[in-house]
């Protein structure tokens, strides 16, 4: 199907993905064409594929910031019952848990060089087996790499 509008269309769909909107999402919106459509453009066009990969950096910059605004939001985590007593609406904390844990997966798995878990392949046992960096070996690491990018100019 030819749209007569392709530019606009197109401009629109990455418009939204930059708001953290998946592409699937923006699909589902009233005249916009369908999924196989989106990819044959992106396929075709060397400039659309460049504009799709920047719109999705940026829909996961968006993701993260989201990440940050519902762990910072904390008027839902206490009610007042009807009887006066403040109690903790662990159903709120819960749900804002599983919406971060959520965000954190999607994230790993769209960008894991950004947003993946860092792991050291060293261990006491000699076994090779991957473990987290803790805080402090990440500073460290840190640390190290910007003393060589320094030494580097």
């Amino acid at each position: 199907m030819a749209y007569k509008n392709k530019e606009n269309i197109w401009n629109n769909i990455l418009a939204e993905m930059m708001t953290g909107r998946s592409l699937r999402s923006v699909l589902r919106d009233s005249g916009m064409p369908n999924r196989d459509t989106v990819y044959q453009w992106i396929i075709e066009d060397k400039k659309k594929s460049d504009q799709y990969a920047r719109a999705a950096d940026i829909r996961a910059d968006e993701i993260f910031d989201e990440m940050m605004n519902i762990s910072d939001e904390t008027d839902s985590d206490v009610i007042t019952l009807d009887d006066g007593r403040k109690v903790v609406n662990n159903n709120v904390i819960s749900r804002d848990r599983l919406r971060i844990d959520t965000r954190k997966w999607i994230l790993s798995k769209m960008n894991p060089k950004k947003y993946g878990e860092k792991l050291d392949f060293s261990s006491n046992d000699g076994s090779m087996t991957p473990r987290p960096l803790t805080k402090e070996e990440r500073e460290n690491r840190k640390a190290e790499l910007l003393k060589k990018l320094k030494n580097d100019k």
